[in-house]
């Protein structure tokens, strides 16, 4: 989590949600886990934002159900907010059980996900929730 903070805030489609994907991109890797990216585009009052669900796979020996751990790693869009503990500590949580998971075999399918996204872009409406 300390590195997620150090980067500072991540509002989707900026440098810092940029570096948080390739930490955690490279955590997930380092811990021998599959690794999906969900690129997409979310149409904010912003406009257009590019964002990036990360997606951890672990299969499991059963080959049923799934079991899914989720976590968002953005930010609002709100100067010197780093996240600490929204969208900080799950992602730090996550991480962790993905490094669990991906090191041992379990009879579940888990996955654990990052999402991005989940922030509003300037205020919770209905106009403006990805």
């Amino acid at each position: 989590m300390r590195t997620l903070i150090e980067i500072g805030p991540r509002p989707p489609g900026s440098d810092g949600i940029h570096r948080a994907q390739a930490f955690i991109i490279g955590q997930l890797k380092s811990f021998g886990c599959q690794v999906e990216e969900h690129n997409f585009h979310g149409s904010t009052l912003l406009g257009d934002i590019a964002m990036k669900n990360i997606i951890a796979k672990t299969p499991g020996s059963s080959g049923r159900g799934i079991v899914l751990f989720a976590t968002h790693y953005d930010t609002l869009r709100m100067a010197n907010f780093v996240g600490a503990d929204d969208g900080g500590s799950g992602t730090g949580t996550m991480l962790e059980l993905a490094r669990v998971f991906c090191s041992r075999q379990s009879s579940l399918n888990v996955w654990v996900v990052f999402f991005d996204g989940e922030e509003a872009q300037e205020n919770w409406t209905d106009k403006d929730s990805v």
